[in-house]
């Protein structure tokens, strides 16, 4: 039995079995695919006794004689008797006994009943046993129904699945097919006129059944249950999974995450390298409840099933950044603190010294930490580190969710050390609910045949930083969106209330952005496999951040949520430059936030009055 997998709203996305298969009758299979199997595989199967003598002597003779191995002497009747009784292996010894037991099913059997035993039960490709799912697997449609061009692109299939994959050999496929057709007018079974109409028509199978919607996102529950179940039940225990799966997000995923390839190879002039392209992967997860509603793994599971959303480990870039600032935040650092953004040089034991950069190689001074933020500034995450030491940086990113192992090391501050993408989303999520870490989950419950329920997720909550640091990261993050890196998704359009942070490494090899909204998360990273770099001048905010705005503002449309401000909170009025409070004659001023004990007491000593007012003031205190 099958066992079906089911998205978040009970709808069935999946079936997982050993053989897909759908019997048929002889007379519901359309003659098309009974010709086109015997011009190729047994022109005389109305006519042998189950096997051909002549060919099978000259087979084994040459076997004997010259070590080739015995194919293509087979008929449908031997076929069907290896295919029910014997072992695949090529050996004179299998041979005799492929012969006696066709000779079997020839007495026991018509030749008709043969023929609809084999067509119901051999292997066409991609999961597929039988003439009826293989026909609705390639060209949707029923075998009843299968034209001669398509039973011609069907039966090739049955002697070398691999070989003769339309999908993977498309070309090839073509060939055999138009030899075919031919064969089928040569003897007889269509028109020539029409064999020769039908060979100048491309193939035109339908998508393949495992690139359906979410194969990676199934493809990592079938891991998992794999993991806790084993093999035998996922395959045969037709048990029901229910998932976490949103069927719509993940829809808008897939859709715009293949616009933005094609928008990024046109916008960077990227080489097209068929073997090495360039991939992404997506994940959308609910912050609060940790439940995976869309995950993209790469840009075509047929080319590749390697996940780059839970297997790649790829460095985040200035997307760690946050951990820093957490970091700073619990040590009573506040987001109006001012940090030089001036080059700075670390002894290292080694005795080499560190020296970081800007990524532009500008240096604004004496700057807020949410000025630096948002601007992504190298140089204050670097000296942030270095004041609060490495491995508190590293303890406030295991307590969110990072799971990767992290070097305490200066470097980390920029996201040095290798990370999943859904390792990055959960850590993230952690700010978005509030310092409160789950595990992500895929899977809701496991249901078996009798209705049993095996297994239903029950995510522990884990306070991993207090609220209001959360609360406070989260304005930051709204810095990056409105007014840093990641202003690129206003102009493509989301209009809600976002934080997030942009990522690149050196060379540009990787694009990371991580941003959320009141009500949903989503990362994206983009990047080659080979770490070649993307291209010249690419940065999470260009090319990572665009994806990202397509996608939210198509799944979370309400721009009125805004995200709740919890107790312990206090705002003030702030000058820009001095993080101090402002004053009447400060020009750049803001509504900053902080943890209720850490807001600012002194007034900015950059802005004063003018001078003549003093004066003034002071002759004024002169008089009677």
């Amino acid at each position: 039995m099958s066992t079906k997998l089911y998205d978040c709203n009970g709808n069935l996305i999946y079936e997982f079995y050993r053989e897909r298969r759908e019997p048929v009758p002889l007379d519901e299979i359309s003659p098309h695919i009974i010709h086109a199997l015997l011009v190729s595989e047994d022109r005389h199967f109305y006519e042998h006794t189950g096997v051909m003598p002549r060919s099978m002597v000259r087979a084994i003779w040459m076997n004997i004689r010259y070590k080739r191995p015995l194919r293509g002497t087979s008929t449908i009747t031997q076929q069907l008797a290896r295919l029910f009784f014997l072992y695949p292996e090529k050996s004179i010894i299998r041979k005799i006994r492929e012969i006696l037991m066709a000779w079997r099913l020839e007495k026991e059997f018509s030749k008709d009943e043969i023929l609809e035993m084999y067509l119901n039960h051999i292997y066409f490709g991609n999961g597929l046993y039988g003439v009826e799912a293989a026909s609705k697997g390639y060209f949707g449609k029923s075998a009843h129904d299968i034209t001669p061009d398509e039973a011609a692109t069907l039966i090739p299939i049955i002697r070398a699945p691999a070989e003769f994959d339309p999908y993977k050999h498309p070309d090839r496929v073509l060939r055999i097919r138009n030899h075919i057709l031919d064969e089928m007018a040569r003897f007889g079974y269509i028109e020539s006129n029409l064999a020769d109409s039908l060979k100048q028509l491309p193939l035109h199978v339908r998508s393949p059944i495992r690139q359906q919607l979410g194969t990676y996102f199934i493809e990592e529950v079938r891991r998992w249950f794999i993991k806790q179940f084993g093999t035998y039940l996922l395959y045969e225990g037709g048990v029901k999974i229910y998932t976490t799966m949103d069927t719509t997000i993940q829809r808008v995923v897939e859709e715009e995450a293949t616009k933005h390839i094609d928008y990024l190879y046109k916008t960077f002039d990227i080489e097209d390298d068929s073997l090495h392209p360039l991939e992404l992967a997506v994940v959308v997860l609910d912050p609060y409840t940790r439940e995976v509603k869309a995950l993209l793994g790469g840009r075509d599971f047929r080319r590749s099933q390697f996940n780059r959303a839970t297997q790649a480990r790829r460095q985040a870039g200035s997307a760690f950044k946050p951990f820093v600032w957490i970091a700073a935040l619990e040590r009573g650092y506040t987001a109006s603190t001012i940090v030089e953004d001036k080059p700075i040089s670390i002894p290292l034991v080694t005795g080499e010294i560190y020296s970081p950069t800007n990524y532009d190689s500008v240096y604004y001074g004496p700057i807020t930490m949410r000025k630096a933020i948002a601007l992504s500034r190298n140089l204050v995450a670097v000296r942030l580190g270095y004041e609060i030491g490495p491995d508190a940086v590293v303890d406030v990113a295991k307590r969110m969710g990072i799971r990767s192992p992290l070097m305490p090391v200066y470097s980390l501050a920029l996201g040095t050390s290798g990370v999943t993408l859904l390792e990055m989303c959960n850590a993230y999520a952690t700010i978005a609910a509030y310092g409160i870490y789950k595990a992500p989950i895929f899977v809701r419950k496991v249901v078996d045949r009798t209705g049993n329920v095996l297994f239903e997720a029950h995510n522990d909550s884990v306070r991993a930083i207090s609220p209001q640091v959360a609360y406070v990261m989260t304005s930051l993050l709204k810095s990056v969106v409105d007014e840093g890196t990641a202003r690129s998704i206003r102009y493509f359009g989301f209009k809600g209330e976002a934080a997030g942070k942009t990522g690149t490494t050196d060379n540009s090899t990787d694009a990371w952005f991580i941003g959320y909204t009141p009500r949903l998360l989503t990362g994206v990273w983009v990047g080659f496999d080979s770490l070649r770099k993307i291209a010249d001048h690419a940065v999470g905010g260009n090319v990572a951040a665009p994806l990202w705005a397509r996608i939210m503002k198509r799944i979370d449309t309400d721009d009125t949520l805004k995200f709740m401000q919890p107790p312990g909170i206090v705002t003030r009025r702030i000058c820009d430059e001095s993080g101090k409070l402002a004053t009447p004659y400060c020009k750049h001023t803001r509504d900053e936030v902080y943890i209720a004990g850490t807001e600012p007491h002194q007034y900015c000593d950059i802005h004063h009055k003018p001078k003549e007012h003093i004066i003034e003031f002071e002759r004024k205190d002169l008089l009677p």
